[in-house]
């Protein structure tokens, strides 16, 4: 077993471009940079939603996943995630802001 991250994750705090009546969404990664595949599970802590909330990322591969501000539900099994022996399991957490344009603001 080694002591390397099983994914790297780009960037640690999610950045949400706000602008008034349009949509909101960012992007953020998960690099493998293992020789074998890895498995991953995205819980949601209640402030974003994410699209491909569970998968798998090929070795040497990068996987890119698409957030959202909201709440989404997600069905994995919880063998994939136990951490039984030759098993390796991690979390993260990842911080969220909103970044404003000059668009975006109002001023009276």
């Amino acid at each position: 077993m080694t002591n390397k991250e099983l994914l790297t994750i780009v960037p640690m705090t999610l950045q949400f471009p706000f602008e008034l009546e349009k949509p909101i969404s960012c992007y953020f990664y998960l690099k493998n940079q293992m020789d074998n595949n890895v498995a991953f599970k995205l819980n949601n802590p209640g402030n974003y939603s994410v699209r491909h909330t569970s998968g798998v990322v090929l070795p040497r591969s990068i996987s890119k996943v698409h957030a959202t501000p909201g709440v989404t539900a997600n069905e994995v099994t919880h063998e994939m995630f136990s951490a039984e022996v030759g098993k390796q399991v991690e979390q993260s957490v990842l911080r969220v802001t909103y970044t404003g344009t000059r668009k975006s603001c109002i001023c009276f």
